[in-house]
């Protein structure tokens, strides 16, 4: 365990020195995700009295909680490997784009002009009656939560078009930061109504490209998006705590919202710990429980359909519950060592390789297609610890389908004859 932590810290200097280190990398966001999930971790479980102890899955050995960890080391160790080996092999045209100093030139200016702002707002209206065609006064007050296995279709597409909602009324934050910040609400205020877990990640992006955008980064902004990204937590709070009422949509949460409970500070500290602890205890028991299987391994990496591949035969069996899924990391960890180290030796190179083509878009001032591009692989991040290796690896898969999807229509573009 102690070598492998000083290991970290070599390989983590060695991949600071070959990749310059930038806010939006792929590479960096994964490694520092998962520092900081195993710090935090253990902090929780040496020195956190009051366990949350989820599905009763904190109640967990000293023998187990640093068996898992010796393999949480092993993974970013593999990780930083297979970074550093993508970096020592790849042209060196790659090598220096790996070291430009993307900060110096980077901002989210959109540039827009009160055509698109009216553009944005009619978008915003189209949005509004979307939600009342699929709702109707059952998001301002109904008897129950809403079941999203009801219109699935159309809660996706819902889904969708608020996600590209949240991005348009950030598009606004530099020329109409007011009318940027009124469309941002409605957009909570929907998506509120709903219990959609969907406005605590527009409220990240929001926060993130209102910070990067064109304007002073001093200490007080720094400030600013500190204290957003709280508000973010607490927002995710109240999501969870209005489950729980009697009555739901906009009209209960928002008077909910007048009567807060004091309890809701820990709700707060519980959506940490359901952020960036919870994943670890799961995989503890993933360890535990799944059965070692090349054949699941097979149907896990397969990019085709679930039904194509026999996923519906296992996916039953790869969960703890009927609520929690086993993790991608005790999937991998239940294989042993030797499966860990090369596992996450290879998305170390996918990583980077994802991570050239976000700094080529970041350097060619493409922002908002590099920031899809990394919102896809913090998807992956996310989801390796929560969730099914078939669930977190999909998103690697859009990743590069997204790529190719951009080269096609970059070549569909440019082959039509210019006047």
């Amino acid at each position: 365990m102690l070598l492998g932590l000083i290991l970290l810290f070599v390989q983590f200097f060695l991949v600071s020195k070959s990749l310059r280190i930038f806010k939006f990398s792929p590479v960096y966001i994964y490694i520092f995700f998962g520092a900081v999930t195993m710090v935090l971790s253990v902090i929780y479980f040496y020195f956190y009295e009051k366990k949350f102890s989820l599905f009763n899955l904190d109640d967990v050995s000293e023998k187990q909680f640093l068996n898992a960890l010796s393999f949480y080391v092993l993974s970013l160790n593999a990780f930083m490997t297979g970074v550093l080996f993508y970096f020592i092999n790849t042209l060196k045209k790659t090598r220096i784009l790996f070291n430009f100093d993307i900060d110096n030139q980077f901002d989210f200016n959109f540039n827009s002009g009160k055509k698109e702002r009216n553009i944005i707002v009619y978008y915003f209206i189209f949005l509004f009656f979307f939600f009342l065609f699929l709702y109707g006064k059952s998001l301002f007050i109904r008897d129950e939560y809403p079941s999203f296995e009801e219109n699935k279709g159309f809660v996706i597409i819902l889904s969708f078009l608020s996600f590209i909602g949240c991005l348009l009324s950030s598009a606004l934050y530099t020329q109409y930061k007011k009318t940027s910040l009124i469309l941002l609400f409605i957009l909570l205020l929907l998506n509120f109504g709903t219990g959609s877990r969907m406005g605590f990640i527009f409220l990240l992006i929001y926060g993130l490209i209102a910070y990067f955008s064109k304007e002073d980064r001093g200490v007080f902004k720094k400030i600013k998006l500190v204290i957003f990204l709280i508000f973010s937590l607490f927002y995710m709070a109240v999501l969870i705590q209005v489950r729980y009422l009697p009555e739901h949509g906009i009209i209960p949460y928002l008077t909910y919202l007048l009567t807060l409970d004091p309890e809701i500070f820990d709700t707060m500290m519980f959506n940490i710990y359901y952020l960036l602890v919870f994943g670890y205890f799961v995989t503890i028991e993933t360890m535990q429980t799944a059965s070692a299987s090349w054949d699941i391994i097979y149907t896990n990496i397969n990019p085709l359909p679930g039904s194509f591949v026999g996923w519906y035969e296992y996916s039953s069996s790869r969960r703890i519950n009927i609520y929690a899924p086993y993790s991608t990391h005790g999937e991998a960890f239940a294989m042993g060592k030797t499966f860990t180290f090369f596992f996450f030796f290879f998305i170390g190179i996918i990583f980077t390789n994802i991570d050239k083509f976000v700094r080529k878009m970041f350097k060619k001032q493409k922002n908002l297609k590099a920031l899809i591009l990394v919102l896809l692989t913090c998807l992956h991040i996310f989801y390796s610890f929560e969730y099914n290796m078939r669930s977190s690896l999909r998103y690697i898969y859009y990743s590069y389908f997204y790529l190719l999807m951009l080269f096609f229509v970059g070549g569909l573009i440019n082959s039509i004859p210019k006047r």
